[in-house]
């Protein structure tokens, strides 16, 4: 990716508004790319992406290896018969509908490699949210031993791969030990970054008990209950859920037939 940006630098140099939101993007989901790469990249693979469909589509209409050869003429025509029922020479509706494909598949190749890191941190915060339980019942016990928070991320970013929390609590670790940030900026920053609400709640959460003095021991096990509360709801949807797709099934694919043939 860093030759990316080497070679198309004065470029995305100029595009502000792109390195912010996607460098937004890379640390929602932890990825440790600088933006300005991560954009030459986006823009040099979708540009050779272009450049591999217009070679595809004009060797397919080119030459009479099937399918290729009905795909690209169904594909350029698309295009072409519309442009050349305008008037428009042949040759020209031809080039302007390789163009057309081109800026398709170099927009889609762009927009996929744009979402990327937004679903690396969905599914980051899907997989945080699912054990959240489990970690505060954890940080509740160091809490209890007398630990003291900064502590509690260093012994999460050592074990957190087991509670999807690794990362999150890498960066609140090296906030404060490498960049001297106090703990309660630290939780902030991290509540800034996550894209999961439940732990964005518990981290401000916690933020104000350390900062008003109040028992963090207690506010871990309320925020607790009601995390445990949350998935016991979202268990009995599924259940009920699952009862009426059950009794679907079965009125429709059982019943229904012995109906049918008492009533025939």
């Amino acid at each position: 990716m860093k030759s990316s940006y080497l070679l198309l630098k004065p470029i995305v140099d100029k595009l502000h508004r792109l390195n912010t939101a996607v460098q937004k993007n890379l640390d929602k989901a932890y990825m440790s790319i600088h933006s300005k790469d991560y954009v030459a990249s986006m823009i040099l693979y979708s540009s050779i992406a272009s450049i591999i469909v217009a070679f595809i589509l004009t060797f397919g209409s080119t030459t009479g290896m099937e399918p290729l050869h009905s795909i690209s003429s169904i594909l350029i025509g698309m295009v072409a018969d519309p442009l050349s029922s305008m008037g428009l020479k042949p040759i020209a509706a031809y080039t302007l509908a390789l163009i057309v494909w081109m800026v398709i598949v170099s927009t889609i190749v762009f927009t996929i490699l744009y979402l990327y890191p937004v679903y690396v941190s969905s599914e980051a915060s899907r997989r945080l949210e699912s054990d959240l339980i489990y970690t505060l019942g954890y940080m509740s016990i160091l809490y209890t031993a007398g630990i003291p928070v900064e502590r509690i991320f260093s012994s999460l970013a050592m074990v957190g791969d087991a509670y999807n929390i690794r990362s999150s609590a890498l960066n609140v670790v090296k906030s404060v030990e490498f960049l001297g940030r106090d703990i309660l900026d630290a939780l902030n920053e991290e509540a800034d970054r996550t894209r999961s609400r439940a732990y964005q709640a518990f981290l401000r959460g916690m933020s104000t008990v350390v900062r008003s003095g109040g028992d963090l021991k207690n506010y871990m096990i309320g925020f607790s209950e009601r995390v445990f509360s949350r998935y016991r709801d979202s268990i009995e949807d599924l259940t009920e859920a699952l009862d009426f797709l059950s009794e679907f099934y079965l009125t429709l694919f059982i019943v229904m037939p012995i109906v049918i043939v008492v009533v025939a």
